[in-house]
C-alpha cells in the first residue's frame, strides 16, 4: 500500500498529522506541567516560609532577651564601677569587685532561663584577665544553679570571643553552632549563642552577655506543617542538619561528630546555588530558601529544605497525559484516512505517467509519447525531455573530447584491465583503435616496471585529485614494436557503481627527454666555462701584476740611484707613476672579485647588527672630522655576514672617498620586514646630478677625475652585481644639493647563482 507515491504521500501525510497532534499535545502537556510545578512551588514556598517564621522567632527571641539584658541596672552599675575605679580598686575581674551587683545579676538570669526552657546557660563576661565570667547561670538537671566565683573561668581563647567581630557587630550577633566546653571539654549537646557586646562610654569594649541555647531544642520547637511534602530539613552554613517527616522530628546531625553525614542536598548550601527554586533530582523535587544569612548580626546562615517527591508533583499531569493520548490517537487516525483518500486523488496523473513509461518498449521514443496534461504533470514531462537531452549531449561531448584528445587516455579496473582507450592510446604504443580492451595494462610496461605496478594495484589505497606517478624519475612505456618510449603519467582514482576505476593520462616526452640531454650538455659546457674563466682571471691577474711590481721596483732603485740629480718635477713624475702602478694593481683586484661575484659559494656565518656595525667601522679609512652613525635599530637585527658586510662596505667608502667636507656625516639604516632587510647608506655630501645616476654602477666609472680621487671606479659596480645576483634591489636618491641616498632591498631567501665556477 504505501509503495506507491500515493501511498507514500498518504503516510507522510499521516506522520505529519500525527507529529503535529503530538506537538499540540506535548506542549499543552509542558505547560500543563509547569502550572502544576508552580502550584507545588507555592506550596512548598509557604510551608516552608512558614516553618522559616517559627525557627526565625525563636531565634528572635533570644536576640531580643540578650539585648535586653544587656541594659539591665545590675550591668549599668558593675560599668560605672569599672570607669570610676582608681588605685587601691580591688581586681575588676572578680565579682567581689563589684559588690552585690553580680549577685542581683545572676538572680535576673535565673528569672529569665526559668520563662525560657530552651536556654541552657547566660552569662555576662568581662573584658579583664582575658575575657572572665562574671556571672553565669547554668541549667542542670531541670534546676538554675549560679555559678560560684572559683568555677568562673577564662574564656578569651574561645572562638566566639573575637573582640574584632564584637566591634563590627555592637548590635549583637550569632556565633557559629559548637559544643559547649567547660574548662576546655566538651559538656553537653551543640549549642548556638548570641552575644551582646556592652561598651563604656568611651566606646571600648567592657564585657559581652552571652546566652547559649540548645540547637536542638530550639529546631525541635518550630514543627512544621509538612503537607503534601514528605521531608522537611533545617541545615547550617557548617551542614549540620535535622529533619522532620511523617515518621516525627530526628536527630541532629553535627558535623563534628564522629557518625555526622552530609545531608542529602548539601551542595545546593555548600555552593550556594539553586536557591528559592524547585530542583528535580531523580525522583525528588527539592526547595531550598535561606531562613538567617550571613549578615552583620549573624556569623552563620540557616537555611530549609523542602522535598516532595516526583510522583506527587506531578500526579495531575499523569492524569492529563492520558487523556491526551487517547484523543490524539483518535485525531491521528481521522487525520491519516483523509490523507490516503487525498493523495490517492492527488496522485491520479503522476501514476498514469508511469504506466506509459512501463509500457513503453526498448528503443522507442520514450519522451515523445509522455502525456502532456498541461498542468504539474506536464511541466514533469517537459522536463524529463530537458533532461534526456542535456545528458544526451553532455555524453556526446565527453565522447568526442575523449576521442579526440591529444594525449593518449586508458582507463583500468581494480584488476588492471583495460577498460577504455582513446584513439592516441592506441597511436602511441602502435596498437589497434579496439584491440586493447581487456588487456592487462602491464602490457604497454617493461618488465621491471610490470612487477612493481601488479603490488601497486594490489595495495594501493584511495587519494584526492590527480597524482602524478614517480615525479623523481624518468618512465618508460614499451610500443608494440618493443620501443622504450619516456613519458609523463597522471593517475586519478575514482568509486563508480561500488568498484575503483584508475584513470591515466599519457603524455609521450620523447622531445622534452632529447631536449633535457642537450641542456646537461650545455650545462656541463657552461661550469667548464666557467672553470676556464677562473683559470683566465687568477693567471691574467697574476701576470699583469708580476711586470707592475717590476716597474714599481725599479722606480724606486732609479730614485735612489739619480737621488743626487733628481729635481722636484722629476720626483713628482716618480711618485705619480708608482701611484699609477698602485691604481692598476687594484683595478686587477676588483676585476679578479668582479668576475667572482654570484659563481662562487660564499660560506658565512649569522650576526647580529651590533657586531656588523662594529666590524664596518673598523674597516673604513674614516677621517678623524668625519662621523659615522648607525640608526638605534641596526643592532637588533640578525643577518649573514657577507656578502652584506662587503655590498655595505663599498657603500660607506664610496661616500667617504667622494666627500667635499672634511666633517661629513654619513648614517647607516635598516628596516626589517617578513620577507627583506632594507638597508640605506645616507650621506650629506655634494650629491650626484641625475644623468650620473646610472652611469655610477658601470664599471670604470668615476664622477670626478681619478687624480682627485683614489679608486678604480668598480665599488658600485660590485655592489649592483652582488644586489642583482641576490634577486635584491638598489636606489640612489640624490640631487646636487642634499647629499646622496643608497636604498638596498636584500631578501632573507637570496636567489641561487645560476652559474658556479666548477
Amino acid at each position: 500500500m504505501f509503495g506507491t507515491l500515493g501511498g507514500k504521500i498518504s503516510l507522510l501525510a499521516m506522520v505529519l498529522a500525527a507529529s503535529a497532534s503530538l506537538t499540540v499535545g506535548l506542549l499543552a502537556l509542558g505547560q500543563l506541567r509547569g502550572q502544576e510545578r508552580a502550584a507545588a512551588e507555592v506550596e512548598l514556598e509557604a510551608i516552608a516560609k512558614f516553618s522559616a517564621q517559627q525557627i526565625d522567632f525563636a531565634l528572635g527571641t533570644m536576640r531580643d532577651e540578650t539585648t535586653s539584658l544587656s541594659e539591665m541596672p545590675p550591668i549599668l552599675a558593675m560599668l560605672e564601677i569599672a570607669e570610676g575605679a582608681g588605685a587601691g580598686t580591688p581586681d575588676l575581674s572578680t565579682p567581689a569587685a563589684f559588690g552585690p551587683w553580680p549577685a542581683r545579676l545572676a538572680t535576673i538570669f535565673s528569672a529569665r532561663m526559668a520563662t525560657h526552657p530552651l536556654y541552657a546557660q547566660i552569662r555576662f563576661i568581662g573584658r579583664a584577665d582575658n575575657w572572665r565570667e562574671l556571672v553565669r547561670v547554668d541549667r542542670v538537671s531541670d534546676e538554675l544553679v549560679a555559678t560560684s566565683e572559683p568555677a568562673l573561668q577564662r574564656k578569651g581563647a574561645e572562638p566566639y570571643i573575637d573582640e574584632q567581630d564584637m566591634m563590627r557587630n555592637l548590635q549583637g550577633y550569632f556565633s557559629e553552632v559548637t559544643y559547649n566546653r567547660e574548662h576546655g571539654e566538651i559538656d553537653g549537646p551543640p549549642v548556638i549563642r548570641y552575644i551582646k557586646p556592652v561598651l563604656d562610654r568611651d566606646g571600648r569594649l567592657f564585657g559581652a552577655v552571652v546566652i547559649n541555647a540548645d540547637l536542638r531544642s530550639l529546631l525541635s520547637k518550630a514543627t512544621p506543617d509538612l503537607g503534601r511534602a514528605d521531608k522537611i530539613t533545617v541545615v547550617t552554613d557548617q551542614l549540620d542538619h535535622m529533619s522532620w517527616t511523617s515518621q516525627g522530628v530526628g536527630a541532629l546531625h553535627f558535623h563534628e561528630d564522629p557518625d555526622w553525614s552530609a545531608p542529602d542536598y548539601a551542595a545546593f548550601i555548600r555552593d550556594k546555588t539553586a536557591l528559592s527554586e524547585i530542583i528535580v533530582k531523580k525522583d525528588t523535587a527539592v526547595l531550598t530558601i535561606p531562613v538567617v544569612s550571613a549578615s552583620s548580626d549573624s556569623n552563620f546562615a540557616l537555611f530549609l529544605q523542602t522535598e516532595i517527591s516526583r510522583q506527587a508533583l506531578y500526579a495531575g499531569t499523569r492524569m492529563a497525559l492520558r487523556n491526551n493520548m487517547l484523543y490524539l490517537l483518535g485525531l491521528t487516525l481521522t487525520l491519516s484516512l483523509g490523507a490516503l483518500l487525498i493523495g490517492q486523488r492527488m496522485t491520479r496523473p503522476i501514476r498514469a505517467l508511469a504506466l506509459a513509461m512501463r509500457e513503453a518498449g526498448a528503443g522507442d521514443p520514450l519522451m515523445d509519447d509522455l502525456p502532456v496534461t498541461g498542468d504539474e504533470v506536464g511541466d514533469l514531462a517537459q522536463s524529463f525531455q530537458r533532461l534526456g537531452s542535456e545528458l544526451s549531449r553532455e555524453s556526446s561531448l565527453s565522447r568526442t573530447i575523449f576521442q579526440g584528445a591529444a594525449d593518449a587516455i586508458v582507463m583500468i579496473d581494480e584488476a588492471g584491465k583495460i577498460e577504455q582507450a582513446n584513439p592516441a592510446f592506441a597511436t602511441l604504443f602502435g596498437y589497434p583503435p579496439d584491440g586493447l580492451k581487456g588487456w592487462p595494462i602491464e602490457t604497454i610496461m617493461p618488465d621491471d616496471m610490470a612487477a612493481i605496478h601488479s603490488r601497486f594495484l594490489t595495495g594501493g589505497s584511495l587519494w584526492d585529485g590527480a597524482k602524478i606517478m614517480s615525479p623523481s624519475r624518468k618512465i618508460f612505456g614499451r610500443a608494440r614494436d618493443g620501443r622504450l618510449i619516456p613519458l609523463e603519467i597522471a593517475v586519478s582514482q575514482l568509486k563508480h557503481s561500488g568498484a575503483t576505476h584508475f584513470i591515466g593520462v599519457i603524455r609521450d616526452i620523447s622531445i622534452r627527454h632529447e631536449a633535457e640531454k642537450e641542456q646537461r650538455k650545455l650545462l656541463a659546457a657552461l661550469e667548464a666555462s666557467n672553470a676556464d674563466l677562473d683559470t683566465f682571471a687568477y693567471v691574467a691577474s697574476h701576470d699583469l701584476k708580476a711586470p707592475l711590481r717590476v716597474i714599481d721596483n725599479a722606480s724606486r732603485w732609479l730614485e735612489e740611484d739619480l737621488a743626487p740629480h733628481l729635481t722636484e718635477d722629476t720626483r713628482e713624475s716618480m711618485d705619480l707613476m708608482r701611484n699609477r702602478v698602485a691604481r692598476m694593481e687594484r683595478l686587477l683586484d676588483d676585476l679578479l672579485e668582479y668576475s667572482r661575484i654570484g659563481r662562487t659559494d660564499i660560506r658565512t656565518v649569522e650576526i647580529d647588527g651590533e657586531m656588523l656595525a662594529t666590524d664596518l667601522a673598523a674597516l673604513v679609512d674614516l677621517p678623524d672630522e668625519m662621523t659615522l652613525e648607525f640608526a638605534p635599530d641596526f643592532g637588533a637585527i640578525r643577518l649573514p655576514r657577507l656578502p652584506i658586510q662587503q655590498v655595505l662596505l663599498n657603500l660607506i667608502s664610496n661616500a667617504i672617498k667622494h666627500h667635499h667636507r672634511p666633517d661629513g656625516r654619513i648614517v647607516v639604516k635598516c628596516r626589517e620586514t617578513a620577507e627583506t632587510w632594507e638597508f640605506s647608506v645616507e650621506d650629506d655630501g655634494p650629491g650626484i646630478p641625475p644623468e650620473f645616476h646610472e652611469k655610477v654602477f658601470e664599471m670604470f666609472q668615476t664622477i670626478r677625475p681619478r687624480d682627485q680621487v683614489d679608486g678604480s671606479g668598480m665599488g658600485l659596480a660590485m655592489v649592483l652585481k652582488h644586489v642583482n645576483t641576490v634577486g635584491g634591489h638598489i636606489d640612489l636618491c640624490s640631487d646636487v644639493a642634499r647629499g646622496t641616498t643608497f636604498h638596498v632591498t636584500w631578501p632573507k631567501q637570496p636567489d641561487q647563482p645560476k652559474e658556479k665556477a666548477a
